[in-house]
């Protein structure tokens, strides 16, 4: 294949234009292996290898420790001090195997991890004790012993989410003393703050339990954290810690409208609106660059093409009845005059700064798909990119996963030019044997889009021709078909069990932090059944997810 015209087209295995995140999610149809039922009835054990199940007969997941994202540390001090505004040097080691920044089994911590955590939470602490005042009125006279005994047992509950117990408040109140001894008042208050927000039961979240009959049941503070920072990305709220003092967590009623009330608008639900942008690479849209050949383009507008996304998720979930098939297949857009003008829609003169919702009109576009910030963040600096749009299709809404190219194979895109379009450019590189297996998986999903240039603006033309959109989805599990254009596809995928299935697999791993094993082959069927019982609604799959046995219950084991 040397000298083979741009050989293996699409630079398959570099991140799409903009995206500093992970771009390979390891996603395939049988991902996690494969597996039954272990058992019925009540929680229990099963017989092979001894795995509890839960009342549906599921294997139970395991015990594990959590650490907290960046962002979700960031989230759980802004509640601790809501008059600190400081930059912090977190840990960010992006997206895990997962798919997702919370990969419980990515967030390892490195010395360097540790020295940064270290150095934040100095900052953090030395600008909150500069304002005693603000973190209790007592301790603005000083350290006194029954001040900083109040103080202690307040701020570790909200710190540590939970109840502390008495020796160690006491222990905390000697070191605040015998550094008042040593330092003065403001140094002890900033070590003394130090001390608790570099504590694991900050840094950290549990999903221990206490175990009865080989099941790990967690307790109420547990479930109110675990629920907390997957939907809402922070801390449980006062109302939360009330429900997991009161015992209210201890039912599935109980879990389930306190999910309702977190999930219940998109302001609060954090969590959930992550799982989505994340999904979709929005973070990425607004830091998009693009040559001078696109005329139009500037840091403005993929700054709004990021907005346009992620507004549009919100309104699907929060505004419209939250199903996939709108997510995939809605004729309308949020967006503002600027951004509507620079896609050239018919009603853009009706629109001023702030977004609002735009109906695409006879521009056939659709759903998350025909967003300028996925066309463009799939996209080379200079020219459209195929490859990356059919290759995000196969492996994030049909879950299979594509190879990367051999070490022999130079992955680089078609030079721009000539008298060929970038489909006949593809067509002509598939007739390679070397390429054509992973390229049939990609290109002709890709053909789809050729319709929309490099930074998502529509078109008629090619290098001077008619654009052919005819594109199909070959040798897949469920979901082969033949189609033309991205509304098309966005119809066809729609209707696609596997693609319901493969969101469903999303929505697991990021509720669970982790990869899918063969043991929750089961869990998966059930929680695929009820996302096809609620037509497909989103909210209904995350409420399902977070209210689910295995979200409670553990297996009494570490891996």
């Amino acid at each position: 294949m040397a000298g083979a015209l741009f050989a293996c087209s699409g630079n398959i295995s570099s991140q799409p234009n903009g995206d500093t995140g992970t771009d390979e999610p390891g996603t395939g149809p049988g991902a996690g292996g494969q597996g039954g039922r272990a058992g019925t009835g009540g929680a229990g054990m099963t017989g092979a290898g001894n795995r509890p199940v839960d009342a549906q007969g599921c294997a139970l997941p395991s015990r594990r420790l959590r650490q907290l994202t960046a962002q979700q540390v960031e989230n759980a001090l802004a509640v601790l001090f809501p008059k600190v505004k400081a930059a912090l040097d977190l840990p960010r080691p992006g997206r895990g195997e997962n798919g997702f920044s919370n990969d419980s089994d990515r967030l390892m911590l490195t010395v360097s991890d540790v020295q940064k955590q270290v150095t934040s939470m100095a900052v953090v602490a030395d600008a909150a004790a500069a304002d005693p005042a603000a973190l209790a009125p007592c301790l603005k006279d000083g350290l006194a012993t029954a001040c900083v005994r109040s103080f202690v047992e307040r701020f570790t509950k909200l710190a540590y989410r939970g109840p502390v117990e008495a020796s160690e408040v006491d222990d905390l109140v000697a070191f605040a003393s015998a550094q008042k001894t040593a330092h003065g008042d403001e140094k002890a208050l900033a070590l003394l703050l130090r001390r608790v927000l570099l504590s694991p039961r900050f840094m950290f979240r549990s999903e221990v339990g206490t175990v009865k009959e080989g099941v790990a049941e967690l307790d109420g503070y547990e479930k109110a954290s675990v629920l907390s920072f997957t939907l809402t990305d922070g801390p449980p709220d006062a109302e939360l810690m009330e429900a997991a003092s009161s015992g209210k967590l201890d039912s599935a009623a109980g879990m389930r409208q306190q999910a309702e009330r977190l999930l219940g608008g998109a302001q609060n639900a954090a969590g959930a609106r992550r799982l989505f942008r994340e999904l979709f690479r929005t973070e990425s849209m607004g830091s998009v660059v693009k040559d001078d050949v696109f005329e139009g383009w500037s840091s403005q507008i993929a700054a709004d093409t990021r907005t346009e996304a992620e507004a549009f998720i919100d309104h699907v979930l929060w505004q419209d009845d939250g199903r996939l098939d709108t997510l995939l297949t809605a004729p309308y857009t949020m967006a503002n005059k600027r951004l509507a003008t620079f896609y050239g829609l018919s009603g853009a003169n009706s629109l001023g700064d702030s977004f609002a919702k735009i109906d695409y009109g006879s521009e056939p576009r659709s759903g998350i798909l025909g967003k300028g910030g996925w066309l463009s963040l799939l996209a080379h600096a200079g020219q459209n990119d195929l490859v990356k749009r059919g290759r995000f299709v196969r492996e994030m809404l049909l879950c299979e996963s594509v190879p990367d190219p051999p070490p022999t194979i130079k992955a680089v895109p078609p030079p721009p030019g000539g008298d060929l379009t970038l489909r006949e450019k593809l067509v002509q590189h598939a007739q390679d044997p070397n390429c054509s297996g992973c390229h049939d998986q990609m290109d002709k999903i890709g053909f789809a889009f050729e319709r929309f240039d490099g930074v998502g603006k529509f078109r008629e033309t090619d290098n001077g021709k008619p654009i052919d959109a005819r594109g199909e989805i070959v040798n897949s599990e469920a979901s082969n078909g033949s189609f033309d254009g991205a509304v098309a596809l966005a119809k066809h995928l729609a209707a696609s069990p596997q693609v319901h299935a493969c969101i469903v697999k999303h929505g697991f791993r990021f509720a669970f932090g982790r990869v899918e094993k063969s043991i929750d082959a089961c869990q998966l069927d059930k929680f695929a059944k009820g996302f096809a019982d609620a037509q497909g609604n989103l909210r209904t799959l995350l409420l399902d997810l977070v209210t689910s046995p295995a979200f409670s219950q553990r297996a009494a084991v570490f891996e």
